[in-house]
């Protein structure tokens, strides 16, 4: 991967508004705050947009764990708000727009 994809604002950006759309979604959906880390799989396409959006069940990339399910309320939530994301600059490869995968940190566990 020559470049990866850009949120406006950067990955704090990306994270903070990530957190804050899935708030509302899940409020709308009844979805409770989970008291467990929520990682987030986003799967950016070459448009730059979020077609897809799916919990990991994993601590990180290097220290997997199982970790409880997460209601289908809050995983409907997860997707609502990936779809609320502004439009990313595409990741690059050869100089042509791919899709990319990317995890973000949702919540951190703690209510």
């Amino acid at each position: 991967m020559e470049r990866m994809p850009v949120y406006p604002g950067g990955q704090q950006a990306l994270t903070a508004d990530l957190r804050r759309e899935f708030q509302v979604a899940s409020a709308a959906a009844g979805c409770a705050t989970p008291a467990f880390p929520v990682y987030v799989r986003l799967v950016v396409g070459p448009s730059g947009y979020v077609y897809a959006a799916r919990r990991i069940n994993a601590g990180a990339y290097d220290k997997p764990t199982s970790l409880p399910a997460l209601p289908a309320a809050c995983e409907a939530a997860i997707a609502v708000a990936a779809r609320r994301l502004l439009r990313l600059q595409p990741g690059r490869q050869n100089n042509k727009p791919v899709t990319v995968e990317l995890m973000v940190k949702l919540l951190d566990g703690t209510k």
